[in-house]
Order: C-alpha cells, then structure tokens, then sequence
C-alpha cells in the first residue's frame, strides 16, 4: 500500500514536471514571437512613390538575390514566382513592387500586410515569409517636404539688435542682444520660439544630431527611419506651436540665454492670397565677455555644407537622399522614385 503511494505520488510530480515543461516551453515561445517580429519590422524600409510604386529596401542583403512577394501567410513555397532584384548606383539591391502589383497584393489597399520571401542566386532561402506593411511606408512627398526645411523663408542672423544697461555689484553691465531677420518682404510673419531642453524639442534635436554624426555609418534601412522620425515629430511639433506676430522683421533672443543655449524657432509665413508657408530655424546662442563690463550676445549664424548623396539607383529607378547640416541639427532629405522593370527568373 505505502509502495502505490509512492509510486502515484512519483507519477504526479512527473505530471507536474511535464506541466511545467509545457508551461515553460509556451511561455518562451511567447517571449520569443515579440522580439522576432519586432526584428521583422526593423529589417525593412518602403518608400512610396508619387507614381504609387513602391521600394523595399532589406537591411543585410547587399549581393543580387530573387524574392517573392504573396499575400498569403503561409503560402506554399514551390508555388511562388521569384524575380531578380533592381540594383542602385551603390549597389545595394532593392524589392521593387509596382502599383499596379501592390493593388493586386493588397486589394487595392484594403489589406496592407504581405509576405516576401527572399533567396540568393544560388538558391539558398534568406527570408522567409517575413511580413511587410506597406501601411508604413514612408512617402516620397514627405521626403520632398523635409529636403525644403529650413529654407522655405529667407532669413539671416544678426547681432546689436538690442542693448541691455544695468548694474551688478558696482559694475556697469552693457549687454547686446542678437537674434534672427526675416529678409523677405512679402506677407505676414509669425513666429514661435522654443529653448531646447528635454522632451520633444529635445528629441528632434537628438535625432538631427544622429544623422549628422552617424549617417555615414548607418545602412539604408536605418537612414529611411531615421528621416522618417524626424518628418513626423518636426509635423508633429508644429501643429501645437502658439504663434506671435513677428515685429520689425526680426525675432530677438530671449534676455536669459546663455552660452550653448540652443532653439528651435518655428516660422509661419502669411501671403496676401492667403497661402501658408511654415519653415523651422535651429540657433545656438554664443556670448562674449570684453574686459568683465560688456557682454555681447548673438545666436551663431546658419552655415549649410551639402554631404553626399545616398544612394543614386541606376537605370529608370533614381532614389537618393541628400544631407545637410545646419548649425545645431537640420536634415535634407530628398527622394525621386520611377518605375524599374524586374527581370522574371525561374524559381
């Protein structure tokens, strides 16, 4: 009798142990579905172009490979058609998916999800069903209103735009304001100026600064998101900005800035037909000490240098993105998408 006890209280601790196993097994899987789809979701980019065809570019591919596209979750693999990837002028080898593929994938755009499946020349399977969505696609017409930023409203930094006098401890304190002047004349201007110091505002700052330090080190894929980031919280930022009348053409710098400040000043420019022409400015506020007495503060002028263009596509596809640096932060992005035949292969 103490022997059946045993033995059924073994065979539970064994049910137990295969319980918890399962449990285990379930809960990893769990973890582990998370974590490979967000990978999926950093490994591709896709731009959508004016024409509505659409590039996507896949991080870690560089050689010539065959890839197919389905809407289908789970399609059979020796069902699918694979076709040659379209090669830029950096070599980098990209999806290209036509509009007229992409509404025969999607329904015409009732259902955003699919499938790729990606091999090398020699047959070797690389990807494998990873989901796309082209619900994320970045627009070219974003791209095109971002290389404009910063130069929509001409305008120039200048100094003595304001004098300051008061006394500190016994001594005579002369402080000169500078500030930024709208140099165009026609319409209405308004303005809102925003010191840079956590939050948003310090966001857009430090994605800026990522592109302008790490571009070069970034791979396509990155560069996209990273532009399409600062699209989208520069839009985001501007919508809830409270403007004031800009006066005598020029914004002077508040009378607390000091030395490193930086801002970022957002511009609205009011035509006499009623047009509407936003732009943003980045400033960084310098100050000088003459003798202990005079101080003299301006904001840095806006210098531009153009870097490279990345990437320039050959052939009927020309997509590149061209950097700028302005100051503090600024990124010019600039993409043209046209239509690219693919070569059909043979599975």
């Amino acid at each position: 009798m103490m022997q059946k006890l045993i033995t059924r209280e073994a065979l539970q601790k064994t049910k137990h142990k295969k319980t918890g196993s399962i449990i285990t097994l379930i809960l990893l899987i769990a973890l582990l579905f998370p974590i490979k789809i967000f990978a999926a979701e950093n490994n591709t980019a896709i731009i959508h172009s004016e024409s509505g065809d659409y590039v996507v570019y896949v991080k870690d591919i560089k050689e010539k490979f065959k890839f197919a596209i389905t809407n289908m979750q789970n399609a059979d693999k020796m069902q699918l058609k694979y076709v040659t990837s379209s090669k830029d002028e950096q070599g980098e080898n990209v999806i290209f998916i036509s509009k007229e593929k992409y509404e025969s994938l999607t329904q015409k755009g009732a259902n955003t999800k699919s499938y790729i499946y990606v091999k090398d020349m020699n047959g070797k399977d690389k990807i494998e069903g990873q989901e796309i969505d082209f619900a994320n696609a970045v627009e070219q017409s974003q791209l095109q209103e971002t290389e404009t930023l910063t130069k929509r409203i001409a305008t120039k930094t200048a100094k003595n735009l304001k004098t300051i006098e008061k006394e500190e401890d016994g001594v005579k304190v002369t402080t000169t304001l500078g500030g930024l002047k709208i140099t165009e004349k026609d319409g209405k201007y308004e303005y809102s100026l925003n010191k840079v110091e956590e939050g948003e505002y310090k966001e857009l700052e430090n994605i800026a600064n990522n592109i302008n330090t790490n571009a070069d080190k970034m791979n396509t894929v990155e560069k996209i998101k990273t532009y399409k980031s600062f699209y989208n919280l520069y839009n985001n930022l501007l919508k809830i900005q409270n403007w004031r009348e800009v006066q005598d053409s020029q914004i002077i710098q508040p009378e607390d800035s000091n030395k490193g400040d930086t801002y970022i000043i957002f511009l609205n420019k009011i035509a006499e037909d009623g047009t509407q022409t936003q732009d943003v400015k980045f400033l960084t506020t310098n100050v000088t000490e003459k003798e202990g007495e005079t101080i003299e503060t301006s904001v840095e002028p806006i210098t531009v240098k153009e870097a490279k263009k990345l990437p320039i596509t050959g052939e009927s596809l020309a997509l590149f993105i061209v950097l700028a640096v302005i100051s503090i932060v600024a990124t010019i992005v600039y993409f043209r998408v046209k239509k690219l035949k693919n070569e059909n292969t043979k599975n």
